[in-house]
């Protein structure tokens, strides 16, 4: 019962926010702003505990509350099969990887965070689930995947809205066709930046885009140039669509409450985003 009140008084505050236009926010991000890898780190090394006091150990915001039913999505949307080597861009906590290998008892897992408190956590989780023989948890930087791991071993890299935070596209995706096997695919889940010939719209989607990025130490890609990224660094692109999820945003919103950095107010004026997954495979 008090969980449901807590979610209907934090519905009753965005929608309050949403009409009235406030909220705690950080100044938007200037155009082109992209963040470096320790303040990447420092970012979730701050709020990981908010996340996971907010929304539980899935750190990813394009979700249902049901962690099961969305698992089971990845696993037919990226071909999931028992036997496989996987390696988990941007692991977070290790939820999603621990679900996996508690799933596949042949499974390996490779997970790699540049936040010592989410490695730690990350561990602790997987040894508690009796799994850590089968996942390594590394803290690292995404973009040294090529020194961190050894060549043409991963069937498949996942990057659950992780791949946002990369100063350098290109560099990680070179990586990451390095590390996969060939025939191996990388799944990007994403948001991507809406475009408009008005200029009047395209500038309210810069200023949300910007609020975005400062509020999640982010940088939203815009999709044409993922997709181009991808082919320039040696992919063949596979599959680009919508996720066919029902996301409950309600979690996005208890976090962002909790941390006094408000986006949700400007979506209820502007959609500035689109949700997409691209899987990119290596030939």
């Amino acid at each position: 019962m008090l969980g449901l009140a807590k979610r209907a008084a934090y519905g009753l505050r965005w929608r309050a926010h949403a009409l009235l236009g406030t909220g705690a926010r950080l100044p938007a991000a200037a155009p082109g702003t992209h963040y470096d890898s320790d303040a990447v780190a420092d970012y979730y090394n701050s709020f990981t505990a908010s996340y996971i006091d907010a929304t539980g150990p899935f750190l990813q915001a394009f979700r249902s509350r049901d962690t099961d039913s969305l698992m089971e999505y990845y696993v037919s949307r990226i071909g999931i099969t028992d036997g496989m080597e996987l390696l988990d861009a941007g692991c977070g906590t290790g939820a999603p990887a621990i679900w996996l290998a508690q799933r596949f008892p042949a499974l390996r897992i490779e997970s790699l965070t540049n936040s010592a408190v989410q490695a730690e956590i990350a561990r602790r989780s997987a040894s508690e689930a009796g799994v850590a023989d089968r996942l390594t948890v590394t803290l690292g930087d995404y973009h040294q995947l090529s020194q961190t791991y050894p060549h043409g071993r991963y069937d498949r890299a996942l990057f659950l809205e992780t791949l946002g935070h990369s100063a350098d596209v290109h560099r990680v995706l070179y990586g990451v066709r390095d590390v996969l096997k060939p025939g191996g695919e990388a799944y990007i889940k994403d948001f991507f930046q809406r475009r408009s010939r008005n200029p009047e719209l395209q500038a309210k989607i810069d200023k949300a885009v910007g609020t975005i990025n400062s509020n999640y130490c982010y940088h939203v890609m815009q999709l044409p140039e993922l997709i181009a990224a991808c082919m320039e660094s040696g992919f063949t692109i596979a599959s680009v669509t919508p996720p066919a999820l029902e996301p409950d945003l309600t979690l996005t919103i208890d976090y962002e409450h909790k941390v006094g950095r408000l986006t949700y107010p400007l979506y209820a004026r502007l959609n500035a985003v689109d949700w997409y997954e691209v899987v990119a495979r290596r030939e």
